[in-house]
């Protein structure tokens, strides 16, 4: 019998997958930079990768009582599509500095919602979270990290992505949890 398995990828799934395996390899590489997560959350984000049209990591930390933006993912204002944001990720992070969106999410500090006694599976109160950012279709999901703090990635996508690279985007996302939150 012979063995099909790596004809049922198409070549842009393949691409796909060679990016997602080399992201702990980027981590390591790059730990030190500031602004990490924003470099993982762009190379999540492109076209290539999930098509995501904004996208917006939090961090929720019951502890210090703090609902904290740390990234943020504009397709529009970004413009990096065929860009390699690995190839010079500092001046990549000076630019994005100046990103309005970016910008927005970073400036989010809120009360944490575990505080406020809502669970993150409160749907409405995310989600309006994600309108207030200027989403019109949000979409989130939440995961658990270390020391009790939980991680929520608020995203838009375009209706050409499909259902495996969605339920692979929340797979992937809690990588999100291993950069630093500067």
């Amino acid at each position: 019998m012979q063995d099909n398995r790596a004809d049922a990828l198409t070549e842009q799934e393949k691409h796909l997958v060679k990016i997602i395996t080399r992201l702990p390899h980027r981590i390591l590489q790059y730990y030190d930079i500031d602004g990490l997560s924003q470099l993982l959350l762009c190379e999540i984000g492109r076209d290539r990768t999930f098509g995501l049209t904004k996208a917006a990591y939090f961090v929720d930390n019951p502890d210090f009582d703090h609902f904290m933006g740390v990234a943020g993912f504009c397709r529009e204002q970004c413009g990096i599509d065929e860009e390699d944001v690995w190839e010079n990720p500092h001046l990549f992070l000076e630019r994005l500095a100046e990103v309005e969106f970016n910008t927005k999410i970073k400036q989010i500090a809120e009360v944490s919602v575990h505080r406020k006694h809502l669970c993150l599976d409160d749907r409405e109160e995310i989600l309006e979270l994600g309108r207030k950012m200027g989403m019109e279709n949000p979409h989130y999901f939440a995961w658990n990290m270390k020391h009790d703090n939980h991680g929520v990635l608020i995203y838009e996508h375009d209706d050409t992505v499909c259902e495996w690279r969605q339920a692979l985007l929340e797979n992937i996302a809690a990588i999100l949890s291993l950069c630093s939150l500067n």
